[in-house]
């Protein structure tokens, strides 16, 4: 019989919720699938009673912590931890017995966050001091640490210079939907999101609609998500007059990529993109600031995709104009994203996995 691995996520594991929630049900199916027993821990609770997670699911305490992870380790026989992040908050390495292993995950891009600081010198100096000793930590903890592309690691190392690349594993997030079915595309553009301005930039879309509204009286937008901002966000569409404008909350992304002809993205940075990736496989054309690593290796320019200058509010307007413009070069696009994210389906991603839970 095959080990029991713990997976460890900073919200409940409900994959109608978010990207890491998502990749964590779909990296429990496949393990589950091929032997392993899984069960969750997570942080933050959604409160969603109606979902039904595929693996038992545990949740932190307020308090013991330590123990009450060492009590749900006993009592599963785990052997190997999967921290999709902030698990070494809650237990470090040193409590647990000495034959776990720990796989953390690098969902994070603390690099792209500290290009786009806006603080004085001794500020950026003081945040990349914390940020060194928090990731110097988590790499001294783990086992392994996953990051999504290989230029990530020059990133992490950019913090921790010192630090040997044998402990780094490249495996990308899995594609989060399977085998989505083709349908008609509507005249409409969506971006999803969390409504936090200064991770994904979500009143920089509601500009740059308010530039195209009256360029393209048959389109329209629909905004997904919430956040501290999200009132900020639903105020500026009032300002701005917004009519062919939606802001639906949170709420299941599938039906509205299926419809949608392209997908939008306005983050300062990203680790991953999911939106994109998520865009593209159901055949939405990938629009996103050139802003951080990530970005660059979902999307090339022009050929399954359209990478927009940071923050360039008019430049995001034009080149999205001329993609909405162009019924032709738009399906081209659409044909190629939906191709070039196959490399992300599980089949393809899994065996990573496999071979780097083999190796420990």
């Amino acid at each position: 019989m095959k080990q029991n691995i713990l997976i460890f996520s900073p919200r409940e594991v409900n994959a109608t919720k978010g990207g890491i929630e998502r990749v964590s049900e779909t990296l429990a199916k496949n393990l589950m699938l091929n032997g392993y027993g899984v069960v969750f821990m997570s942080v933050e609770r959604t409160g969603n009673q109606d979902y039904h997670c595929v693996a038992p699911q545990y949740f932190t305490r307020d308090s013991d912590n330590v123990q009450w992870i060492l009590e749900i380790v006993r009592k599963h026989d785990i052997r190997l931890i999967i921290n999709q992040m902030s698990f070494f908050k809650y237990c470090p390495k040193s409590s647990l017995p000495d034959y776990i292993k720990v796989v953390t995950v690098m969902h994070d891009s603390y690099y792209a966050m500290y290009q786009r600081l806006e603080l004085n010198s001794f500020r950026r100096w003081n945040w990349k001091r914390v940020i060194k000793g928090l990731l110097c930590s988590t790499y001294e903890q783990s086992d392994r640490i996953v990051v999504f592309f290989k230029p990530f690691i020059d990133e992490y190392r950019f913090f921790c210079p010192y630090l040997k690349e044998e402990k780094f594993v490249v495996i990308p997030n899995f594609n989060s939907f399977e085998n989505p079915k083709p349908s008609s595309k509507e005249r409409k553009l969506l971006w999803v999101g969390r409504h936090n301005e200064w991770h994904k930039r979500p009143t920089d879309i509601l500009k740059v609609w308010s530039i195209l509204e009256n360029q393209f009286p048959d389109w329209s937008i629909d905004v997904l998500g919430d956040g501290p901002d999200g009132d900020r966000i639903r105020e500026l569409q009032k300002t701005l007059k917004l009519v062919r404008c939606t802001i639906h909350g949170c709420k299941d992304p599938r039906s509205f990529y299926k419809v949608a002809s392209i997908v939008c993205m306005t983050s300062a940075f990203e680790s991953f993109g999911m939106i994109l990736t998520e865009g593209m496989q159901f055949g939405c054309v990938p629009v996103a600031y050139d802003s951080c690593t990530a970005i660059r290796n979902l999307i090339q320019d022009k050929y399954n995709g359209i990478l927009v200058t940071p923050f360039d509010v008019d430049e995001y307007a034009r080149k999205l104009a001329a993609v909405m413009s162009d019924e032709e070069t738009c399906a081209m696009l659409s044909e190629v994203a939906t191709h070039s994210v196959e490399k992300f389906d599980p089949k393809n991603v899994f065996p990573l996995w496999l071979k780097l839970i083999g190796s420990l």
